[in-house]
């Protein structure tokens, strides 16, 4: 009864080892001498055991996994956003860039044309000259931003002088305010304006 049983636990033990084979392991059968017989395959495990006297144990070579089809399709969603950001926020610093350095041109230009009309002749005491006048001021020609462009298109300003006169002034101090708005554009951008107010009084 025990050499049946022994026979049946060593032939169970035998179709695992088959088993094991087809799946790829090796496998070791020590037998009673001291020698063990290898049979090897090509998966990645250790097993040690003890079935029925006989020790084996698997061994192989290292399982290589990779990424599923879902894990690269986040992966790739995740660099697009970020990709999107990157592109985005330079784009974003390159207008500002761009409308900051316009912007200082428009204000000196304004500038200059402030000095112009306060170059203006206006003195009440000499056979009441007065070239400070809007009328002297109309129809200013568009100038070009001094500005780094590349291109045949310029990015142009336009300078609109106002003067008024301050109400509440001193009858003696006839004050004057002139007033100058320079316009001006960027490509699919504007238009803005810079303005800049300055005072004058007769003689100055």
């Amino acid at each position: 009864m025990e050499t049946a049983s022994f026979g049946i636990h060593l032939q169970r033990t035998d179709s695992k080892l088959r088993a094991w084979k087809a799946r790829g392991f090796c496998y070791g059968v020590r037998d009673g001498s001291g020698k063990t017989n290898r049979s090897c395959g090509s998966r990645v495990q250790y097993r040690i055991g003890m079935r029925a006297g006989h020790h084996f144990r698997t061994r192989g070579v290292r399982r290589i996994s990779g990424f599923t089809l879902a894990e690269v399709m986040i992966s790739i969603v995740i660099a697009g956003a970020a990709v999107t950001g990157i592109v985005g926020g330079y784009h974003l610093v390159v207008q500002r860039a761009e409308w900051s350095s316009a912007s200082t041109a428009a204000q000196l230009q304004a500038m200059r044309q402030l000095e112009l009309v306060r170059a203006a002749r206006w003195d009440p005491s000499s056979n009441n000259v007065n070239e400070l006048d809007q009328g002297n001021f109309l129809n200013i020609p568009p100038r070009p931003l001094d500005v780094p462009q590349t291109g045949t298109t310029l990015l142009m300003a336009t300078n609109h002088v106002t003067i008024t006169d301050v109400p509440g002034s001193p009858v003696d101090l006839h004050l004057q305010m002139i007033q100058v708005d320079c316009v001006w554009s960027l490509p699919s951008r504007g238009p803005y304006t810079n303005t800049i107010i300055s005072y004058r009084a007769p003689d100055q």
